[in-house]
């Protein structure tokens, strides 16, 4: 059995800062990536304020050693996440564009979370055989 140690999310929007730090707190290394690598930068205030929210209001995090790297290279997602965690906006052309760079990971077999908050299911299904999931 594989162990996850390291988490890849994409995307830096509410949704992934907030997936960045739970995971962080329990004690993950998370690789946080985005297009953009000066918004990237710029996500260390809101990192903090969740961190510092959460402790606040959950109660210092469950398990030490957890860290979270601001990574603007894709291909480090690719090559050393164990998980990688969809959290773009919902453009399916996009979504295909950057699964599809992922071919280190599934090599390894690492887990694709592809999170589709209102998508249909024909769409979904049609985006799985893009990117190889489905066949």
């Amino acid at each position: 059995m594989t162990t996850t140690q390291t988490i890849g999310i994409c995307g830096i929007g509410q949704m992934g800062a907030a997936a960045a730090v739970a995971f962080q707190r329990a004690g993950y290394r998370v690789l946080l990536w985005a297009r953009n690598p000066d918004k990237l930068n710029a996500t260390a205030n809101t990192l903090a304020k969740l961190s510092s929210w959460s402790t606040e209001h959950l109660g210092p995090a469950k398990r030490a050693g957890g860290e979270i790297l601001r990574e603007p290279n894709l291909t480090r997602l690719d090559a050393e996440a164990d998980v990688v965690l969809d959290c773009i906006l919902e453009v399916m052309e996009q979504k295909s564009a950057l699964f599809r760079q992922f071919t280190g990971a599934a090599k390894r077999d690492a887990a694709k979370v592809i999170e589709n908050r209102d998508l249909q299911v024909a769409r979904q299904v049609k985006f799985l055989k893009e990117i190889g999931e489905l066949r």
